[in-house]
Parts: C-alpha cells; structure tokens; sequence
C-alpha cells in the first residue's frame, strides 16, 4: 500500500475542504484518473484542480444542477470551459448551451455556435441547443468567424489547463484581497484581480498596520486577517478614517463620508499622485456619448480627464469602458428638472413633480446604465437642485452606493453640497464653466480663470463639453499647464483634499469649543 500517496491525498482533500480548493493546483504527470459518477464532490474538486477534464465537467454538472453544491451557474460555465479547452466533447456541448443562454457568462453566439461545432464534430449524440437555433440570432459574419475560431481550436493539456486554473484562482484570491483592502479603506489598484502597484503598496500598508511581514504579496494568512478585520468592526465608521497610498503617509477622511460597504468612488477613482502642494485642477467634460466623434476626442485628452457621460447614450457601456482605457474618471451626467420648462434634459429626467416610486425608478435608471464610475452631476437641473426635498432621495442613493456628488451649479441658487453633506456624501462643485459662451468669454480665458481661482484656492473645478473649440483648448493647454506648476488631477483627488480639510476643520473646533 502506499501509505506517502494516501497521506499526501488526504492533505490535499483536507485544503480543499478548507477552503475550496487544493494546497496546490496539481500538474499532471502521465494519464489522469478515472472518474466514476459516485466520486465525492471534494474528490471532484480534487480533480478537476489537477486538471482532469472529466472532473471539470462533472463538476460543472453539479454546479449545473445543485446536486451536491448549491447552484452556480459562474461556477458551471468556469468548469465546463475548462473541461471543453482539453477537448471534453459534452463539456463542449454544455458550454456551448452556456453561451447560448447566457447562463454563468455573458450570452455570445459566436461562442455557442464554435463549441457547439467541437461538440458535434467530435460525435455528440445530442445537441444541448440545435445550431439553428443559434445561427437565428447571428449575421453571416458572425457565423463565419464562429466557423473560423472552431477550424483553428487546439485542444489544451492537462497541464496547460491545471495552469491556467492556478492563474485563476490567484486572480480570485487578489479580487477578495482588493475588495477587502477598499472596504478598509486602503487605497488599491484599478484592475480588479491584478496585484499592480497600488495593490501591492496596499497590501504592504494593512501588513505593517496588523504587524505582519511587509510582503506585498496575497497568502492565506493575509485574507484570514483581512476577513477578522472587516467582521470584527476594527474599521469602526464612528472613528476618523484613514486612507493608505503608503504606509509612511496617511490622509485623513471626513468620518461622516464614510458608508458600510465598498465606497464605488473609492474603488474607481483613477490614481494619481499624492497631492505635494502644487494647485490642483479637475478637468470635467458635460455631455459626454451623443456626439461620439467628438466624445472619442474628449476621452483621448490626456489623463485624466473627468467624463461625465449621458446614461441614454448608445452603447453606455462601451464608452465607459473606453473612458477608463483612456485612463479617465467616469461621473453619470445626470439629467434633472430646469426652471426654463422649454429646456429637456433628457429621456428620465428627475423632476420634483415625479411620485416617489417614478422617481426613485428613474433614478435607479440612470445608475445601472454602466459601470465604473464615482459619482453624478447634474445636467441642467436648475430647478431641481434648488429644492432641498427633491435632492433628498438622490443624496440618499448616492449614500448607499458610496458616490460623490459634483454639483455643476447651473443656479445661483443650487443647494447640492448642502444637501449632499447633510447626508454624508462627498461633494464638491463646480468652479468655471468653460464655455458657457464663448461668444463673451473664450475658452482660454476660462481656462486663464480657472488657473488664477486654483492658485487662490489651492484647486479648482473646470467642467467644458464636447466641443471642437473646447477640445481645441484643451488638447493645447493640458500639457502646458502642468509646466507652469500647477497639478492635474481626478475629481476625486480634490474630494479627498476637500473632506480631508473639513475633518481638520471639525477637529479644531471641536478642541476650541472644549
């Protein structure tokens, strides 16, 4: 009997026991081993992590089903492409019906009909999804590059796949690590899953912090901690907060700002470098995803730029994705009532005469549109941003998911940061409007306003539009300006400089006052 190999199997049973997968993704040397139906689903997990393909697919299955495991379709789509890219004819077959259905992975036709090809070439007996019925949703182009992917495949070994699995999880393990680390307000990466500079710099911060080697590095050790952190309360909202880029350097927050949960615009703000005493300036573009040529022009500015974009653009989500390519910050553009009723913000526009419950879907509307970005400001919205009550319920929303409000102040008598701070949610408003009308006041001369009110100020807000003169100037002046000692930065750099000056504020009337 060979009790080394009995042991070493238990040790890796006994890890995926823990916490769901092996010590070690195993590779696989020689022929794999067969698996029966009655396998245990720890025992499927085994294999499938060495890089069984049968494994995978009968794992898959279970996901599928909930037989054994509850039901996650993520996890049924996970494991049955990983069985399919070795060449496991059914796991083609269910990926394929994946794809299809859009169950566990975003529905692409050009995905099921290639694995459904695989699948019936390789001598399925029964189709998942008839290909008919896929080819019903796709052009000839779309069949054609289907046809092409599928003449091309190579199946992968159970090496490759074993692998590519342990790059996976890894991903995964630096996500949690990412997520955890921002709901601790520690200052992370943009790339979800990816330990990039700022991720590791983070880490390093909460390891010097809990007394741990400074490493850098996601283990084990570092998620348990992190996980004890965030359930036993350290991270008390009643205490000031502070937000770690480098250990050695802390930057106090407003505690009042601070939500349960992951704050969005902590998690997309893009990053930047540490404010060092150079005035500050937020460049904002309104409007942005109607024109799409000249929004292309806003987003290829050099970074960063703020774009506010219309949640009603074609294709809201593909722009924002561009947005952040380009390495810029994303606000909603969110369209609210004017006083002149002649002026239309918008399809779903917020207006104060709306019930509740229109509102409140209207509102929600606009948030789900895309993805990515850190907070709202108003488009038009004179009228609405004028009454308190009305900005109630949209303060209350950004509170909940942990947005800033940019109040664009289109009326002298805009109430936005009043009633945004009431609610605790980080706001900042507009300091030039760049071309309102350039007509009287040209865009350098905005431009020229807006430099002398950041050297007074210590930063300022610009927010121009998407148009050719506009993005004349500021293709011109962007790289100058940084020449002349002044800094430009995302609009979430001087909200953590506003909310940062506030605390100060509160701390020191708070010493006078005793």
């Amino acid at each position: 009997m060979n009790y080394l190999l009995i042991a070493t199997t238990l040790v890796a049973l006994v890890a995926v026991y823990l916490t769901g997968q092996p010590e070690e993704p195993y590779s696989i040397r020689g022929a794999v081993a067969q698996v029966s139906d009655g396998e245990t689903t720890g025992n499927l997990r085994l294999l499938a992590h060495r890089g069984d393909a049968t494994a995978q697919y009968k794992l898959g299955l279970r996901y599928k089903d909930g037989r054994g495991v509850g039901v996650n379709h993520e996890q049924s789509a996970k494991w049955f492409r990983l069985a399919a890219e070795q060449g496991e004819n059914e796991a083609q077959n269910s990926l394929a019906w994946a794809y299809a259905t859009g169950k566990g992975v975003s529905q692409n036709y050009i995905e099921a009909y290639k694995w459904s090809m695989l699948a019936y070439n390789r001598n399925v007996e029964i189709l998942l999804v008839e290909r008919h019925h896929i080819v019903d949703h796709m052009s000839e182009d779309q069949i054609a590059e289907a046809e092409r992917l599928a003449r091309v495949w190579q199946p992968k070994s159970a090496e490759m796949a074993s692998l590519q699995l342990r790059e996976e999880t890894k991903r995964v393990a630096v996500g949690e690590a990412q997520k955890l680390l921002g709901i601790l307000d520690y200052r992370i990466g943009d790339t979800e899953g990816v330990a990039g500079p700022r991720t590791r710099a983070a880490i390093k911060a909460f390891q010097f912090d809990d007394g741990m080697a400074t490493t850098g590095e996601v283990s084990r050790e570092l998620l348990a901690r992190l996980r004890n952190r965030v359930q036993s309360g350290r991270n008390d909202p009643a205490l000031p907060v502070i937000v770690r880029g480098n250990y050695a350097k802390a930057e106090r927050i407003d505690p009042d700002v601070r939500i349960s949960g992951t704050q969005a615009w902590r998690k997309y703000a893009v990053a930047a470098a540490v404010p060092d005493g150079r005035p500050m300036i937020a460049v904002v573009i309104d409007d942005v995803g109607l024109d799409r040529r000249r929004s292309r022009r806003a987003m290829a500015l050099p970074a960063p730029v703020t774009i506010a974009l219309m949640a009603y653009a074609a294709d809201a989500q593909g722009q924002a994705a561009m947005a952040r390519r380009g390495g810029h910050e994303l606000l909603v553009h969110l369209p609210m009532e004017a006083e002149n009723k002649n002026k239309y913000p918008g399809p779903n526009t917020l207006r104060s005469d709306l019930s509740a419950a229109e509102f409140a879907r209207r509102l929600e509307w606009h948030l789900t549109q895309f993805t990515g970005f850190v907070g709202v400001n108003n488009h038009m919205g004179s009228k609405l941003t004028s009454d308190p009550v009305a900005l109630a319920p949209v303060m209350a929303a950004l509170k909940q998911r942990g947005l800033i409000f940019l109040d664009s102040l289109t009326s002298g008598r805009a109430k936005g940061v009043a009633v945004a701070r009431q609610f605790g949610v980080p706001s900042v408003e507009r300091s030039v409007f760049l071309d309102h009308d350039v007509s009287t006041i040209p865009v350098h001369t905005a431009l020229a306003r807006t430099e002398a009110l950041a050297q007074q100020n210590g930063f300022a807000i610009a927010i121009g539009h998407p148009r050719d003169v506009t993005l004349d100037a500021l293709e011109e002046w962007l790289p100058d300006v940084k020449k002349r000692g002044f800094m430009v930065v995302p609009l979430t750099t001087i909200v953590r400089h506003v909310t940062s000056d506030r605390w100060t504020r509160n701390q020191e009337a708070t010493r006078t006052s005793r």
